[in-house]
């Protein structure tokens, strides 16, 4: 697989390690296990950043929420058209 199509999903240590390799294109930061030294670190090339855990509310239940670190990304997909199949099949 092209390396640009490369992301990975993990705590700092993992994504910081995978960038600095030239392993991953993309990052998905979670905060669970971010910490070094008792004190919560984000890489800056992590495209995402998971920042709570568990959450309730609004009719969800155990939810994390995620926030986007970049304004603009280039999907890896037609977005509208990868929506269009799953109503498409129903799910």
């Amino acid at each position: 697989m092209p390396a640009d199509r490369v992301g990975a999903y993990g705590g700092y240590h993992v994504i910081r390690g995978l960038f600095d390799q030239g392993l991953i294109q993309w990052g998905w930061q979670t905060s669970a296990w971010s910490k070094v030294s008792g004190k919560l670190h984000w890489d800056p090339r992590a495209h995402l950043q998971q920042y709570r855990h568990d959450c309730s509310g609004g009719g969800l239940t155990q939810a994390d929420v995620n926030r986007a670190m970049f304004r603009s990304c280039k999907p890896l997909v037609d977005l509208e058209e990868f929506e269009l199949r799953l109503v498409k099949k129903g799910g």
